[in-house]
């Protein structure tokens, strides 16, 4: 029965996600100037925050930053690479 509670809790949480932030995670997003990595969102509080990343030249996520803390992060918008 907790095992069926924690899933209705995640299922929950990920429809709030979605339904309030269409940009899905693991894809890249433009903030600004900036072209980051989302990776995931997290509820904190009640609030959605998303876990950025910056890239590398090529576009992948770099392991050797951490996380980015952008103040504008809610003007994100997705970033599709200009072939």
């Amino acid at each position: 029965e907790l095992a069926r509670i924690k899933q209705v809790e995640r299922d929950l949480k990920q429809r709030y996600i979605e339904s309030n932030y269409p940009i899905p995670p693991k894809s890249l997003v433009k903030v600004g100037e900036k072209i980051l990595y989302l990776d995931r969102y997290v509820i904190i509080n009640g609030d959605i925050r998303p876990t950025l990343y910056c890239v590398t030249p090529t576009l992948k996520p770099d392991p050797r930053y951490n996380k980015q803390e952008v103040k504008n992060w809610r003007e994100m918008q997705p970033y599709t690479p200009s072939k």
